[in-house]
């Protein structure tokens, strides 16, 4: 989690669900979605936020392994967040 920057695309990164804010509903081009913030810790100690969208809201709880495949990093009021994106995917581990 410590090497990811503001605009690195293709990134596949795993790591264990620490926290998991609230569902809100936001306005996007593509219509109407849920997005909801949560806190991605990976096996080095790093934490990076990480933004869920509609489905992927109820597939993750707190405590469950994840990988994210083909996601990106984007930095939005001096934080970044990583997502899976359109392109990308979430994966939840066993």
């Amino acid at each position: 989690m410590r090497s990811l920057r503001p605009g690195m695309t293709s990134v596949t990164v795993e790591g264990v669900v620490s926290s998991k804010g609230e569902p809100r509903l936001v306005d996007t081009r593509y219509g109407p979605a849920r997005v909801c913030t949560a806190r991605l810790r990976g096996d080095d100690g790093g934490e990076i936020n990480l933004s869920l969208w509609n489905e992927q809201i109820d597939l993750v709880e707190v405590g469950d392994r994840v990988r994210i495949e083909n996601g990106y990093v984007s930095s939005y009021k001096g934080r970044l967040y990583l997502s899976s994106g359109r392109r990308g995917r979430l994966v939840k581990l066993e």
